[in-house]
């Protein structure tokens, strides 16, 4: 079967999933959703509490709180109290991006970090034992001669078309796109289009993403992607512009095997916003099909269910 035909596949069996079963559908959650966005329930008592907690700090600055006001100057073991928690937030904030560096590119008996990464045609391409070629040293911008020699290119590009089933009955369609290059530098955006049914009323939310990616762990079995970007929002007339920050990992361990671990964290006007999905995929040629489970928290508002797609390498 060709590239072509493999596509027009996943495509057909995505929009069929999609318009199946639209009857179980529980209203409410997309209406629930855009009230989190504009903040409908919860400015009034987060206003309230932040002036709670600037008026306690102009009373304490003018030595009329109730509480306890140290005077003086601190000793030695209360500035540790306060060093030791910031050291062990910085560790936490840095690990997600040292730790893994580490482990992929300097640990198991690696040659040096921040080495030049080329990319096959697709993963499991002859002469590549996963997703990319990795071969001299970075610093250098000539081309290793081994890696053109198996047909490396400097820069991959993959498109994706999915449906995740929410289990309160909301459907979602959705589409992503991946830019890699061999700077390490690239580009992602992912779209999702949310469709719940309620006696015969549809009700429809558009959720997308733009991230600046930076892949700062690469092996030729694993790389681990982290970035920033903004987060779009657009429902019935609704529409935000939030933050959003990306983190995830490809793994390749085994033709034609494939494992994707994805995350966001951000927001959507006054709505926090989280996401997190794992996929299981296998390697048909230049396409993937994969399937896994996708979790979405917008507000109070909860999205999760199986996950079914196609990638197409390029």
């Amino acid at each position: 079967m060709t590239f072509r035909q493999h596509l027009l596949t996943g495509i057909v069996a995505i929009v069929l999933a999609g318009l199946a079963n639209p009857s179980g559908a529980t209203a409410g959650k997309i209406d629930d959703t855009r009230d989190d966005v504009r903040g409908c329930s919860s400015c009034a008592s987060k206003k309230k509490s932040s002036n709670k907690s600037v008026s306690w700090t102009r009373h304490e600055s003018h030595g009329r709180s109730t509480g306890h006001y140290h005077h003086g100057e601190p000793d030695e073991d209360d500035a540790r109290l306060i060093l030791l928690p910031l050291e062990a937030f910085a560790y936490a904030i840095a690990s997600p991006f040292v730790l893994p560096h580490y482990l992929v590119e300097r640990g198991w008996g690696k040659r040096g970090s921040w080495r030049r990464g080329e990319f096959p045609p697709r993963p499991y391409a002859p002469g590549f034992d996963g997703s990319m070629g990795i071969d001299g040293d970075s610093k250098t911008l000539e081309k290793s001669a081994a890696l053109e020699g198996r047909g490396a290119r400097p820069v991959s590009m993959r498109l994706a078309l999915e449906y995740a089933g929410d289990l309160g009955g909301v459907h979602r369609p959705a589409g992503y796109f991946l830019l890699d290059t061999t700077s390490r530098l690239g580009l992602e955006s992912g779209w999702s289009h949310f469709v719940e049914v309620d006696c015969g009323e549809v009700d429809t939310l558009t959720l997308g993403d733009v991230n600046v990616m930076f892949r700062f762990a690469q092996s030729e079995h694993v790389q681990f992607r982290m970035g920033l970007g903004p987060r779009f929002f657009m429902s019935q007339g609704v529409t935000a512009v939030g933050f959003n920050f990306a983190y995830g990992m490809d793994i390749f361990p085994v033709k034609p095997l494939t494992i994707g671990l994805h995350g966001d964290l951000g927001n959507a006007g006054y709505a926090g916003l989280a996401h997190g999905r794992v996929t299981l995929g296998v390697v048909l040629g230049p396409v993937e099909l994969y399937a896994g489970w996708d979790a979405l928290a917008i507000g109070k508002t909860r999205y999760h269910g199986p996950v079914g797609g196609v990638r197409g390498w390029f």
